[in-house]
């Protein structure tokens, strides 16, 4: 069992687990055992591929190609300030703004998780003179695009989720879920919820 420690730098991805679910961070951080991920993270990963060359031919926002802009695939972020770090699906660029894109197989429509990583990644890439004010999430097999707004109230929920799983991973019990079935059947760490009623 390897603990956490607070000073370490917390992946973003974990935000969005942990509003799906707090056990799957804490399960992640304390169970030594040899994980395989189920297919449909596989699944995800080539979906990400096959999109970047659709999104390579067609702009993501209004006027895109009129204001002109760059675009990285795959971007390693991290704010060490926050102490947090992850891979950002898509960084636009403009002559104005900095844009961060993730990309979303499995969901029609955006999350509260989903979002506050967004969030997360924003803060790894804001700068004073390209700002973040928005966020794009691609998703589903539609290709659907939503535009986020990144406003000081879902940056303080992001920072309040951030202090809320750090104190879950640095507690040697399981912690609360309260899940629902649907969650539970689609999580790769069903079978360590004794308690739960599927």
């Amino acid at each position: 069992m390897t603990s956490f420690d607070p000073n370490d730098s917390t992946p973003i991805s974990q935000i969005r687990q942990f509003v799906f679910c707090p056990r799957i961070p804490w399960f992640q951080q304390n169970i030594d055992r040899d994980h395989k991920h189920p297919l449909w993270v596989a699944q995800g990963k080539d979906y990400e591929e096959r999109r970047e060359s659709l999104i390579s031919k067609r702009p993501l926002f209004k006027n895109g190609k009129a204001v002109g802009y760059s675009q990285k695939f795959d971007v390693a972020v991290s704010n060490p300030t926050l102490k947090i770090h992850g891979r950002v699906d898509l960084v636009l660029e403009t002559k104005e703004e900095t844009i961060p894109v993730e990309i979303k197989m499995r969901t029609d429509k955006p999350s509260r998780g989903h979002t506050l990583q967004l969030m997360g990644y924003a803060l790894c890439v804001d700068k004073p003179k390209f700002p973040v004010r928005r966020g794009i999430i691609v998703a589903g097999e539609r290709q659907r695009r939503y535009e986020i707004r990144l406003t000081e109230v879902l940056r303080q929920d992001f920072l309040e989720v951030l202090e809320k799983l750090r104190e879950t991973l640095v507690q040697p019990f399981l912690p609360h879920s309260a899940a629902s079935i649907t969650k539970c059947m689609q999580c790769e760490y069903q079978n360590l919820c004794q308690d739960r009623d599927l």
